[in-house]
């Protein structure tokens, strides 16, 4: 009897994945150094990095699991995260 290959199959990603992924969501948005930066920040005259970006991403969850909500890594999330990153001190050139 012939066996069939499956079609497909369901890969759910890991929260480290999902995390990544926004992150370079972010970045695509507001560091200087991607290469489709739309609204580049800066501290003065330091550029967003991905380390500043990965800190803020992770502050922003921190307190999400502190009022009960959920993550979609969204644009609503991503708008969250520049609050953030302007709380201390990031402004778009």
């Amino acid at each position: 009897m012939k066996q069939h290959k499956p079609i497909g199959r369901i890969v759910q990603k890991s929260k480290k994945e999902i995390v990544n992924e926004f992150v370079d969501y972010v970045a695509s948005f507001y560091s200087p150094s991607h290469p489709d930066c739309l609204y580049p920040l800066y501290k003065g005259i330091k550029p967003l990095d991905r380390e500043n970006i990965i800190a803020a991403v992770s502050y922003y969850l921190g307190n999400l699991a502190l009022v009960e909500k959920n993550f979609e890594g969204d644009s609503f999330d991503r708008e969250r995260v520049r609050v953030t990153l302007e709380s201390v001190g990031y402004h778009e050139k």
